[in-house]
C-alpha cells in the first residue's frame, strides 16, 4: 500500500528531514510504499506569487545572494528520502494529495504553526477529497505554547481535524 508524509518543505531544516526519513524507513520496514509529498515553500500563496517567488529565488541563487543548504546535505536528501516531484502550484498539490494514497501522515514538525505556514489548509488536508485515504497527524506541532491563530484558522482547524483518523501531537518548544 502506498502512503505519504506531508511535512514542511525539505531544505535546511535538518531535524525535519531526519524525522521524515525516520518515519519513511519505519513505514518501509512495515512493508508500505512510502514517499514524502515534496512541496515548495512557495505553495500556499497564489500561483502567480508562487511563480514570482520561485523566479526571485532562482535569480538570487544564480547571483550568489541566496543562502543554500550544503551540497552534501542536498545530496543526502536526494539520495535517502523518497519523494514526489517538487510541487509548486496548488493544482498540482491537490492532484498529488488525491492520487490514491492509503494514508497520509502529516508531520512531524511545526506544520500547524501559523507564522511558519502561509496556508494552514495544506497541513490540515483541506483539499483531501478521497474518502478512502486515512489521514494521520504524526507528532504535529503548533510550535508555541500560545495559539496564534485567527478566528478563520481556528474554524479551519476545528473542521479539518475531524477528518483525521488518528492524531498525535508534539509538545511545544
Amino acid at each position: 500500500m502506498k502512503v505519504a508524509t506531508l511535512t514542511l518543505p525539505l531544505h535546511d531544516n535538518y531535524g525535519a528531514c531526519f524525522q521524515a526519513l525516520a518515519l519513511q524507513r519505519y513505514l518501509q520496514k512495515e512493508n508500505y510504499e512510502s514517499e514524502v509529498i515534496n512541496i515548495s515553500d512557495t505553495l500556499g500563496k497564489n500561483d502567480f506569487d508562487s511563480v514570482c517567488k520561485l523566479l526571485k529565488k532562482k535569480i538570487k541563487l544564480f547571483l550568489g545572494m541566496e543562502r543554500r543548504i550544503s551540497k552534501a546535505f542536498e545530496r543526502f536528501i536526494e539520495l535517502e528520502i523518497k519523494k514526489t516531484e517538487k510541487i509548486y502550484l496548488r493544482s498540482s498539490y491537490r492532484k498529488q494529495l488525491n492520487s490514491g494514497y492509503y494514508s497520509i501522515f502529516v508531520g512531524s514538525d511545526q506544520v500547524w504553526r501559523s507564522d511558519y505556514v502561509s496556508d494552514l489548509g495544506i497541513y490540515y488536508l483541506k483539499d483531501l477529497n478521497t474518502p478512502s485515504t486515512y489521514p494521520v497527524a504524526y507528532a504535529a506541532s503548533f510550535g508555541k505554547d500560545e495559539l496564534l491563530y485567527s478566528y478563520n484558522n481556528i474554524e479551519l482547524a476545528k473542521k479539518c481535524l475531524r477528518n483525521f483518523k488518528q492524531i498525535s501531537i508534539s509538545p511545544c518548544a
